[in-house]
């Protein structure tokens, strides 16, 4: 799966990220002990579908411990404070998106994301 990342980076002669204004989500992650950012995704070039291991930056905060790692959906609910721009860089796709049977199922999986995305960064 990191084979994509891999040539937009060598295309790019960076490591892949996108930036864009972050914006109000429903509150669902936050409901589910998983604080999330959203962020304004149009007209940007996304890879494809999945869940990434993520490095994000408020702008203007590096000097402040501003950088966070995560993990990013990229899909039907895209994952990642209001009106910020945020920076995100894609370190590694973890899994490709999937629907669950519950609520519960779902807050399990992003649990096992994080610490699968904690061991990679």
């Amino acid at each position: 799966m990191a084979g994509t990342l891999d040539a937009a980076s060598q295309m790019l002669g960076r490591t892949s990220s996108i930036s864009g204004q972050v914006i109000k989500g429903d509150g669902l992650g936050r409901q589910m002990g998983f604080p999330t950012a959203n962020i304004d995704v149009t007209g940007l070039a996304l890879p494809p579908k999945g869940v990434y291991a993520v490095q994000a930056e408020a702008r203007g905060q590096r000097s402040e411990g501003g950088t966070h790692r995560g993990v990013l959906n990229i899909g039907y609910r895209p994952t990642l404070q209001y009106g910020r721009e945020l920076e995100v860089t894609f370190v590694e796709k973890l899994r490709e998106e999937r629907k669950f049977a519950s609520v519960a199922e779902l807050r399990e999986q992003i649990a096992r994301d994080v610490r699968e995305a904690q061991s990679r960064l």
